[in-house]
């Protein structure tokens, strides 16, 4: 126990000493775009002027829970960016300890300590702690539902699986992606179990739990703009985009023809409904095409280097006509250890496939953020789970480890 209390000690310090170093001298990026929004309703609420974007007047496009962790540190401390990246830093640090318990949880000691690690020393997710986005609260959020919804498959736990829903809900209140995920959960423990009382009593608590903290808002946006609205806008924008052939099913920004003019007619409800009602004709109109087209954004969604978090957000042609060479390095570095990283994950997958149940839960998540093929595909959507991923690479990693153990001995 002393070792393992030394070791998270020593990992969280590692963690946020990085975090810290990286939010407090290095540039980070403006605030602008979704950033900006979730910056505006924070502070409108700390300023008194309700959850809005125009003060005063209610918005629905934002879930609740990140403008509410913002308008707490803007009200003790000021409209002050710095404080929010120090808050995230501190939260990402805390991340690498939740993920010790799982892989811990999941398959050993080992497993949780290289998985903590890769998860400190991972540079993307240090650069996520500069953006005023969910990212880092929500990855956060939902490792800790997965340590309990683990922990409830593990035992049989009805409390388990009940603060697991509670949990989840306050995930999807920061992201509403979640808002789907008890349906596929049911078809795991379905699979789990090999019993459907059992699997939808467990199923029933999680569900009725997680609606329990999702509906206060729900009322909220149902009162506000009569309407039934669980979280927030943005779904038939979401599905849209992904099933518009001209864009390849790519978000191209939302100062882009034909989506600016429709952002400007029609209100962010009534536009979220007409775009839905689209997205569903793209596809029933073009089936085959679609398919194709999320099969092809498969690897557009996973194979990336993340380098805008940076602020390398340009073409490659672009730094070679330029003569900066640097930033396409750095792409370089990124995009080979997040490849690498990936095959290892896919590797280790496998070499504890006999084991599935007991890593069921994040190999549903992996799978369930992969849908967002079917959906936009915007790279950041996957960095939620790629804690998950790294779970399968460590147990990769020892294995090789292990490996040329053995190969070291039998040589002598």
């Amino acid at each position: 126990m002393k070792k393992q209390k030394r070791y998270l000690i020593f990992i969280f310090v590692v963690a946020l000493i990085l975090r810290l170093t990286y939010v407090l001298f290095f540039p980070q990026l403006e605030v602008e775009s979704d950033a900006r929004e979730y910056d505006t309703i924070g502070w409108n609420l700390a300023s008194g002027n309700g959850f809005s974007l125009e003060a005063g007047v209610p918005t629905p496009v934002r879930g609740p829970v990140y403008p509410f962790f913002l308008s707490l540190i803007y009200l003790i401390f000021g409209h002050n960016y710095l404080v929010v990246r120090l808050a995230q830093a501190v939260i990402g640090a805390l991340i690498c300890l939740v993920m010790y318990c799982i892989g811990r949880e999941i398959f050993d000691e080992g497993v949780g300590r290289v998985t903590s690690m890769v998860v400190a020393l991972y540079p993307v997710l240090i650069g996520y702690t500069g953006l005023l986005l969910t990212e880092v609260l929500f990855t956060f959020l939902l490792s800790v539902v997965v340590l309990f919804l683990v922990r409830a498959v593990r035992n049989g736990s009805s409390k388990f699986y009940g603060i697991s829903g509670v949990l989840l809900g306050i995930a999807t209140l920061c992201r509403s992606t979640m808002i789907l995920f008890p349906f596929f959960l049911l078809i795991a423990l379905w699979i789990i179990y090999k019993s459907n009382f059992r699997a939808i009593v467990h199923f029933s608590i999680f569900l009725i739990m997680m609606i329990i903290v999702i509906t206060p808002w729900t009322i909220r946006n149902y009162y506000q703009f009569h309407t039934f609205l669980p979280v927030e806008t943005g779904g038939g924008q979401t599905l849209w985009v992904g099933t518009y052939l001209p864009w390849s099913g790519k978000y191209q920004g939302a100062e882009t023809e034909p989506l600016r003019s429709m952002r400007e007619e029609y209100p962010p409800i009534e536009l979220d409904k007409r775009l839905f009602k689209e997205g569903l004709k793209n596809i029933k109109d073009n089936p085959v095409t679609y398919l194709i087209m999320s099969i092809r954004k498969f690897p557009r969604f996973w194979l990336t280097s993340h380098s805008s978090v940076f602020g390398i957000d340009k073409p490659n042609t672009w730094y070679l006509r330029e003569r900066r060479y640097f930033p396409l390095f750095v792409k370089f570095c990124l995009l080979s250890l997040h490849t690498v990283l990936l095959i290892l994950g896919v590797i280790g997958a496998f070499l504890v496939r006999r084991q599935w149940k007991s890593f069921i839960i994040p190999l549903l998540l992996i799978c369930y953020f992969t849908g967002h093929i079917f959906l936009v595909t915007i790279p950041r959507y996957h960095l939620p789970v790629l804690p998950y991923v790294f779970i399968f690479a460590s147990v990769c990693l020892i294995w090789v480890n292990k490996k040329i153990i053995e190969t070291k001995i039998r040589l002598r």
